[in-house]
């Protein structure tokens, strides 16, 4: 896929337990085609293992692979501090967070969504 010039998206704005991160998914025709997050500073550990997951999601899914089944390969990933919402774990992980903003998109998980 060659990426267009301009693209249409949606920024996320989330708590994990590296500290607040920041989303973003890009699609053409409702296809998500990116993810880039922003978190940490620059330097930081997290910040880099966080963009190097980022991009080796936007290149899967420039060579094809569907979202929704790279979403779900990272839902569920734990680290050691998951943010919590009402008693329970909300964020398991930054992987957690990415997972679940990509299937928020095609609105098949609203963990984001404060009513549950």
């Amino acid at each position: 896929m060659e990426r267009p010039e301009i693209l249409s998206g949606l920024t996320i704005r989330t708590e994990c337990g590296c500290g607040r991160m920041y989303i973003t998914i890009n699609n053409v025709a409702g296809q998500v085609v990116e993810v880039f997050a922003h978190i940490g500073k620059s330097g930081g550990c997290v910040k880099a293992q966080t963009e190097s997951l980022c991009v080796t999601i936007s290149k899967a899914l420039h060579a094809g692979a569907d979202a929704k089944d790279v979403a779900k390969g990272l839902v569920g990933v734990r680290c050691n501090e998951p943010t919590m919402k009402r008693g329970k774990p909300h964020i398991l992980s930054c992987s957690d967070a990415i997972g679940k903003a990509i299937l928020f998109f095609y609105d098949e998980e609203l963990m984001f969504n404060e009513a549950e």
